[in-house]
Formats: structure tokens, sequence, C-alpha cells
């Protein structure tokens, strides 16, 4: 699981720094911290240094994610967990299941199967979306359920 956690890190850094270059070399200026739409060309940038006016023409805002928490779901970070736990885990599992078939579940998905571990991919979104996965799951340990419904 080290190997994971420090695969992670490496892939997360690596794209961060790609993303940042790229948004510099076309001229993109960043601002980091909780942001406020005061008007449609205007955004209001709080963080820990202080407040940004920022008026333009077009504005992108992108955020960043985290897996989400389903209160009737009972996470103990041991046997259902989030990505963001994954890498803190411990010791590779026999089998796991992954709830979505999104850009980072696939990455888990791909990376977990070469360790020889069974993997569920399930997903609720439309059999095309999961069925284009099929092909390049198929040499795999991958195993994709469309359509699937979790009930408690």
């Amino acid at each position: 699981m080290e190997e994971l956690s420090l695969r992670v890190k490496e892939i997360t850094g690596r794209e961060t720094k790609v993303i940042r270059a790229q948004l510099k070399r076309n001229g993109v200026s960043i601002y980091e911290g909780n942001a406020q739409s005061l008007d449609p060309h205007t955004v209001q940038v709080q963080n820990d240094t202080g407040g940004t006016k920022l008026e333009a023409e077009q504005i992108l805002i992108a955020s960043g994610t985290r897996p989400a928490h389903d209160p009737e779901i009972p996470f103990d970070n041991q046997s259902i967990i989030d990505a963001d736990h994954l890498p803190g885990l411990g010791q590779v599992p026999r089998e796991i299941v992954i709830v979505g078939a999104g850009v980072v579940d696939l990455e888990y998905a791909s990376f977990i199967g070469g360790w020889w571990v069974d993997v569920v991919l399930i997903d609720q979104r439309s059999v095309r979306i999961v069925a284009s996965l099929t092909q390049s799951c198929s040499s795999s340990r991958i195993r994709l359920d469309a359509n699937a419904i979790i009930d408690g």
C-alpha cells in the first residue's frame, strides 16, 4: 500500500505541475481560496492572506473534489473507505469494490488490478459509458457492473 500512496502523490504532483505550467504559458492567473461570484464578470476570492476582487470578461473557477459520503454508509476507513484513505489502508486487499467509474475510480482500479487483486467497478450510469471500458478492462482482473444499485 505504500507503493500506492507514493504513486498517488507522484501522479497528483506531476499532473498539478503540468496544468499549472499550461495555465502560466497561456497567461492565466491563478488565485487560490474561496470564491464568491459578485456578478457575471466579478469574483471575490478570500484566502489566508486576505481578499482579492477580480473582474474579467471570462472567469474560470476550477474546484477540487473530495469523495462524497452518504450518511447511511458507515465509512470506517478499514473495510469501507473512500479514495482519500485508500493509500493508508496498510495492506493490499484480496478483492475490492469501487463505486463509480470516473477518472479517479478507473486509475485506482487499473493500478490495484495490476496487483492481482479482484476489482469490481459499480456504476449507475448508462451502459454505453461503462461498455466502452470493457475492452480495456477485459485483459485485467477488473469486472464492470453497469446500472448497479446499492441497497443498504
